[in-house]
């Protein structure tokens, strides 16, 4: 192991113990362990462990850490006030074409449109194993 390798396992070990320490259970605490482990992480545990190393492992309490400057703060998992959602429009023909799209020529039939299988009005990725009328 050369001295780069050991410096970065050095520094795991003792965010761990500082973790053992002073961390509260809180989500992005098994994410960080995860990654101190050398596992890969998913984008959204990402977050949750960066924002739980950034804000000291959450030792003052699970709060907002209001710093809505940095990148990853919309998706800080105790944000006090979460922005909301504008709601989409949809116009007339967008939405004739929807209600076009959507109907089945019989009673329970699989339909194929646009590249989507379609039953009863329910839209799903594929079609069922074996399951095409």
């Amino acid at each position: 192991m050369n001295q780069q390798e050991r410096s970065a396992a050095e520094r795991a070990e003792g965010i761990r113990k500082g973790i053992e320490d002073y961390g509260v259970l809180a989500r992005g605490k098994a994410e960080l362990l995860k990654h101190l482990d050398g596992e890969r992480l998913t984008p959204g545990e990402t977050f949750l462990a960066k924002c739980y190393d950034c804000t000291g492992y959450y030792a003052d309490g699970k709060e907002d850490c209001k710093t809505p400057t940095c990148a990853i703060y919309p998706f800080m998992p105790y944000r006090e006030k979460k922005p909301d959602k504008p709601k989409r429009e949809l116009s007339e023909e967008r939405r004739a074409s929807l209600r076009e799209n959507c109907v089945a020529p019989r009673a329970g039939a699989w339909i194929e449109t646009h590249g989507c299988w379609a039953r009863q009005g329910y839209w799903l990725s594929r079609a069922p194993r074996g399951r095409v009328d």
